[in-house]
């Protein structure tokens, strides 16, 4: 993944100015594009299973941690969790969930990705 893009690039991550950086104390909120035709950078985000490691590259400095929960979650669910700024480095990552689109395009779900355990690679 690529970090800290803009909303409209298929294949860049989006960090929520209001949430903590990555890696640092506290949740991260990253929102990414999901087509499901393989071209968004969180196509498929839904297959992760607990455990899978996550690398997350920006500004020259890589992170690595692991899946803690998947969920699909409503459009308008509250995702409050991903802007605590307090505890360990932790990440949502947050998409469309594509199996949810509706013939016209309209997306009935999001798909929640948590991640824990992260750290700096050295």
């Amino acid at each position: 993944m690529k970090g800290d893009g803009v909303t409209h690039s298929v294949d860049v991550v989006f960090h929520n100015r209001t949430s903590n950086k990555f890696g640092s104390r506290g949740s991260t909120a990253l929102w990414g594009h999901s087509y499901g035709a393989g071209v968004g950078v969180f196509d498929k985000l839904w297959t992760l299973d607990h455990g899978d490691v996550i690398k997350y590259a920006s500004h020259g400095v890589t992170y690595v941690g692991h899946v803690g929960t998947v969920r699909k979650i409503k459009p308008r669910a509250s995702i409050a969790s991903c802007y605590d700024l307090r505890g360990k480095p932790r990440a949502c990552l947050v998409t469309c969930d594509e199996r949810t689109r509706t013939a016209d395009g309209v997306y009935k779900g999001k798909t929640l990705v948590t991640i824990t355990g992260i750290h700096r690679r050295r």
